[in-house]
């Protein structure tokens, strides 16, 4: 074969491969996109086709291209039909997306013809929503089998019994969630599932709550609900970004023409991100100048080191603040995390300066010596190669010093562990003699991981994110409720201490 016929069969190959990976691999499949904000959503349609009295099955991708992880509301519905699901929550975080399978049953009495299934997310109060829809035909309901009656017998059938009298009962089965976390500004959702335990169907099926009805606005409602049936109604929940913190509960009305039930859930207000950054801005702002005079007035030697971690703290929350101007929630609360860290650093450094710990000096360098002598003479003498007036003298002198030596034996001995560091929880702020600073300064932690806690329950932040964040302030708590003050002088010593450094008095409650 010559190169020219060797080309078009490669060609050829080339063109068949192309036109193969170019067929979609459901061929039924209707797929629509659209974007808006943050946000991208796609829907794809099961087939062009439905039956009616069968389910439109179809499929919802959600991504999140933003950096927060947001709560949104997906309403999904067939325009003229009544048939529809309203203000479903759904949580999409930060970079990622959710694909969602969805499915809405055709009443046997909707016609025959072309109609759209509409798509609406909203994601944020002040934003518009991302809207999409698609087309598809309803075609006839497949023909039931003709299926003949039993012929009938010689003896006369039995009386069937008369029908119980109707009896309504309808039951909210479940709230969800059972409790709600709303952030000031924005909006969120809450599903209320209601089932029919009666034996006739219910009309006219709403909802209503007694609290903050002004907030708290259903988006559909109910026109029949047959027997042992459960649907849902969804309620749109916009939180007034001028309302204070607070926790309520909410009480939940279902009610139709025939009958009603009752239900509730917990409504959480929390703050806003802006509010919760740039109050620990302030905080920060505020502890760093106090800082900076307790380090000069610490006449340490080690004042420049911290001065300098200080400034280090105080250019990171620069860096926060202007993070909380662009909107970066997420990178500012991280910086303040950091800077926490910084704090605590020097408050380490600052606890140890007062603790009067002694630095090295000729007494250091004399005792080390007259231990080493002491063991060189146990050992000589052994041997026999020195006498004992000598080992008598070498030992009467350490004696001399045996106060020094039990000092700097304690001060290197190698640091126990306390009960607090091996993880069990000690209530300080119980402490009659906490200083106050230390108390401050734990109070100021535990602030820390609620605002944590928050922040995780609003999505802001991953559950693990949270975790180490926790846990790292849990350690700073446990480091600090290691820190007693001496009852005489007032000095903050460590916990595991048997003598205050200052003043010499005995720490009688310490081992």
């Amino acid at each position: 074969m010559n190169r020219g016929g060797f080309g078009a069969v490669i060609a050829i190959m080339v063109s068949l491969f192309l036109l193969s990976v170019s067929i979609p691999p459901s061929q039924g499949a209707v797929d629509a996109q659209s974007y808006g904000g943050e946000f991208r959503i796609s829907l794809t349609l099961s087939s062009e086709e439905v039956r009616s009295d069968t389910g439109l099955n179809f499929q919802i991708m959600i991504e999140n291209t933003g950096n927060e992880s947001k709560s949104v509301l997906l309403d999904y519905w067939i325009p003229d039909t009544g048939i529809g699901n309203f203000g479903e929550s759904i949580v999409v975080s930060a970079g990622k997306r959710k694909t969602l399978l969805r499915s809405l049953r055709i009443d046997p009495s909707v016609p025959n013809g072309v109609y759209k299934l509409s798509l609406k997310l909203v994601y944020s109060a002040g934003m518009d929503p991302v809207e999409l829809e698609d087309e598809f035909n309803v075609v006839g309901a497949m023909e039931e089998e003709i299926v003949e009656p039993p012929p009938v017998t010689e003896h006369e059938p039995e009386p069937s019994p008369e029908p119980d009298e109707n009896k309504y009962m309808m039951e909210i089965m479940e709230i969800e969630p059972k409790r709600v976390e709303a952030v000031k500004g924005e909006i969120t959702g809450v599903n209320v599932h209601v089932t029919n335990n009666g034996n006739a169907p219910i009309h006219e099926v709403a909802v209503m709550v007694y609290e903050f009805p002004e907030w708290i606005e259903p988006t559909n409602n109910i026109s029949v609900l047959g027997e042992g049936e459960t649907r849902t109604i969804s309620l749109h929940i916009s939180v007034p970004s001028d309302t204070e913190v607070q926790e309520k509960k909410i009480t939940v009305k279902a009610y139709s023409k025939e009958t009603q039930t009752m239900g509730s859930f917990t409504l959480a207000i929390n703050k806003t991100r802006r509010e919760i950054v740039y109050e620990n801005i302030e905080r920060l702002r505020t502890d760093i100048k106090e800082m900076e005079g307790r380090i000069v007035s610490s006449g340490s030697g080690n004042i420049s080191h911290m001065i300098g971690l200080l400034t280090r703290a105080e250019n990171i929350l620069n860096l926060a603040e202007s993070s909380a101007m662009n909107g970066n929630w997420a990178d500012a609360l991280s910086q303040i995390q950091n800077i926490e860290d910084l704090m605590d650093n020097i408050e380490n450094r600052l606890t140890a300066t007062g603790m009067g710990i002694p630095e090295p000096n000729f007494l250091y360098y004399y005792v080390i010596i007259l231990i080493l002598l002491g063991v060189a003479v146990i050992l000589l003498h052994r041997k026999n190669i020195i006498r004992l007036p000598a080992a008598g003298a070498i030992i009467r002198s350490a004696y001399k010093h045996k106060s020094d030596i039990a000092d700097l034996l304690s001060y290197l001995k190698p640091d126990i562990p306390s009960k607090a560091e091996h993880g069990e929880e000690i209530d300080v702020m119980k402490k009659i003699n906490v200083h106050p600073e230390i108390k401050k300064r734990i109070g100021r932690i535990e602030e820390m991981i609620k605002t944590l806690e928050e922040q995780k329950d609003a999505g802001i932040i991953s559950s693990n994110t949270f975790q180490e964040m926790k846990e790292s302030n849990r350690r700073k708590i446990r480091m600090l409720s290691g820190s007693i003050v001496c009852g005489s002088c007032g000095a903050v010593i460590d916990h595991d201490s048997r003598f205050c450094t200052e003043c010499g008095t005995r720490m009688e409650g310490n081992k």
